[in-house]
């Protein structure tokens, strides 16, 4: 992998929980992870879903291997927000993982 690809910075987000003054718990996403990527959108597509139309943005996202990063995680990148959904890590010789994402709206 060339690792001049990968310029791009980017958050990697987890769901964790906190409490408040009162003790109830509060969910939150906080920030994992800050590896540098390589950001590729695929695609955008449009449906419909409930009677109006909505957009899909897909984007590919590879950073160098890691095996911490799951699809219950989000990452971010200039100030848009991406959810995983499939998680293709390099087996064969362990130099990257892909993250397909889709914007979240």
């Amino acid at each position: 992998m060339d690792i001049g690809q990968l310029r791009h910075q980017i958050t990697v987000l987890r769901l964790g929980s906190t409490q408040d003054e009162i003790g109830q718990p509060i969910e939150s996403w906080t920030t994992f992870a800050r590896p540098w990527a390589r950001v590729r959108h695929d695609s955008a597509t449009e449906g419909e879903k409930a009677g109006a139309l909505k957009s899909v943005v897909r984007c590919e996202i590879r950073t160098r291997y890691r095996t911490d990063v799951t699809a219950a995680d989000r990452i971010t990148h200039k100030s848009k927000t991406y959810r995983i959904t499939g998680v293709r890590p390099n087996e064969m010789n362990l130099e990257w993982t892909d993250f397909d994402c889709e914007l979240i709206e």
